[in-house]
This record gives C-alpha cells, structure tokens and sequence, in this order.
C-alpha cells in the first residue's frame, strides 16, 4: 500500500524509473523491473498518474514475486530460465519481437512488447 501511494504521489513519473527508485521498491534493479512490468501488463514509458489503481496493485505484486523469484533462483544459477522479458527477442505471449530500448531518465535497458504491454500516457 505504502508504494501505491508513492506511485501515486509522483503522477509524471514514467513507471520504469519508479520501479527503479529505491525509495518505494527497495532492492529492485534492472532485470525485476523489466520482468514485473511484462508480467502486469504495462509498458516501461507509461506514466504513474495514468496507471489505474488496479493495475498499480497488480505491478506491486509482481514486483515482489519477482523479487523472491529472483533471490531464490539467482543462487542457483536458474535466473535465465525464469526470464520472460529481461534479454528475451521475442514476447512469449504474442510471438512477436520485443522492443529494446533505453526508457526514462535513468536511461535503462527496458524490454517490453507493443501488443500486450499497455502504454498509460
């Protein structure tokens, strides 16, 4: 709820840089944010503001899955096999190729897919 109402409090705020920014997901990097925004659905250049609430509770979930996906497979070495987005060619889910591109003010690598990664601006 707490990073909810950070979201929120930064409406002009693409939501690639407010998954990076500490202060509301502690711990997060580059590979959890590509991974949680594929698997909620919402393109890296959408805007905080423009995200509906129920997709803000939807990312925030995905983020910290992925996150304990991440500390429990990283040590394994198995991270790759759980990687939807991150790195990937191609969108699991349409079989089209996935966009590259360095997204937001921290300039990131952000993989995302056109056609089921909504873009809220």
């Amino acid at each position: 709820e707490k990073a909810i109402e950070k979201l929120k409090a930064k409406p002009k705020l693409m939501i690639c840089d407010a998954v990076l920014d500490q202060d509301i997901f502690a711990g997060s990097g580059n590979i959890i944010k590509n991974e949680s925004l594929f698997r909620a659905r919402i393109h890296p250049e959408s805007l905080c503001g423009r995200i509906p609430g129920d997709k803000l509770k939807d990312l925030t979930k995905e983020v910290i899955t992925f996150s304990r996906e991440f500390l429990k497979y990283g040590k394994t070495h198995h991270l790759g096999d759980r990687l939807q987005a991150y790195g990937r060619e191609e969108c699991p889910r349409n079989h089209i190729p996935f966009h590259k591109k360095d997204t937001g003010k921290t300039k990131r690598g952000s993989f995302f897919c056109d056609k089921c990664q909504v873009l809220y601006e």
